[in-house]
Order: structure tokens, then C-alpha cells, then sequence
């Protein structure tokens, strides 16, 4: 399971409005560090249709040959960092005057450190769901596993009812 941390200058990565950072503006602070460039053709087509040529690729890690930066819509995002892309990230957040958030809520420093997480803002102009609505789909998929097993129990019955009623009376 893929685990994104995201470079954005919204209080919440989710946001569709709010500040964005321009891709020119990425690519200007990220090109200036000696180990970013960006993607050769051939990458965009080895890693089709996930790449974009929006994205930049980072060479400086000790580990990986390549960690790929995804800059969309406003913000960028890094698939599976660790402590290493982060500290990077970090880097590049706090001259883009962003944040860093993860998936979960996770705020991280300017070092790449995890603050913790916490629960992220709503975006104005939007109400949150209540709780009820939240905990609908679950409940409806509860329902349905629930209704199945009740057939699967149903069917068991029939049959093995049928079964151990021919074992006891014989027809």
C-alpha cells in the first residue's frame, strides 16, 4: 500500500482552493539543487500512466537511484518517503513556503521530522459530513456482509437439515 507525503501550501492537502505553488516555481527552486532533474522520456514511458512531465526526479539519495517528485494541480507529492526524502522535502518545503502533510494528517518539520498528526482543517465553504453520513458506507457494507452470511447460514441449514434428516428417519 502506497503512502504519499505532499509539499503544499494549503492548510490541507485536500483543499481544492488555496495558495498553490506554480510549476514554475518548483522547477525553479528544485532545478537550482545539483541533484534534481527532470524526467527523460524513456522514464515517463517505463512508469506509464503514472509519470507526468511535470515531474522531477531527485539522484541525491544514498539508497535509490532515483525518487521521483510528482508536482499536480499545486503541490507535490512523494510516494513512500523516508527519512531521507523527507529531510529533502523539508528542504524544499520551507524555500517554497509550504508545509509538508502526510496522508494521515502527519505535519512534518522543515528536517523532515514528524510532528504527529492531527485532523486536518475543513476547507471554507464546505460543511463536514455528521458523523451518520461519515459511517453510512460502513454501515451499508456491514448490512451486506451481514445478509450474506445470513444466506450462507440459510443454505447450510437446507442442506445440511435435508442431510441429517435422512440420517435419522432414513429417506
Amino acid at each position: 500500500m502506497s503512502y504519499y507525503v505532499t509539499i503544499t501550501r494549503k492548510p490541507n492537502p485536500c483543499w481544492k482552493g488555496g495558495e498553490l505553488i506554480s510549476e514554475a516555481e518548483w522547477r525553479r527552486v528544485a532545478l537550482a539543487e545539483p541533484d534534481f532533474r527532470p524526467a527523460t522520456d524513456a522514464e515517463l514511458v517505463e512508469v506509464a500512466p503514472y509519470g507526468r512531465p511535470s515531474d522531477l526526479v531527485w539522484t541525491g539519495h544514498p539508497n535509490f537511484s532515483a525518487v521521483w517528485f510528482d508536482w499536480f494541480e499545486g503541490q507535490i507529492d512523494v510516494k513512500g518517503p523516508d527519512e531521507i526524502t523527507l529531510a529533502k522535502m523539508g528542504l524544499l518545503a520551507a524555500r517554497l513556503g509550504a508545509n509538508m502533510i502526510g496522508e494521515n494528517g502527519e505535519l512534518y518539520a522543515a528536517t523532515g521530522k514528524c510532528l504527529g498528526a492531527q485532523e486536518l482543517p475543513v476547507e471554507p465553504g464546505t460543511q463536514r459530513q455528521p458523523a451518520w453520513a461519515r459511517t453510512k458506507g460502513r454501515l451499508v457494507t456491514t448490512f451486506l456482509i451481514l445478509l450474506a452470511l445470513a444466506g450462507i447460514l440459510l443454505v447450510l441449514y437446507l442442506v445440511l437439515g435435508e442431510a441429517w434428516e435422512h440420517h435419522i428417519y432414513g429417506f
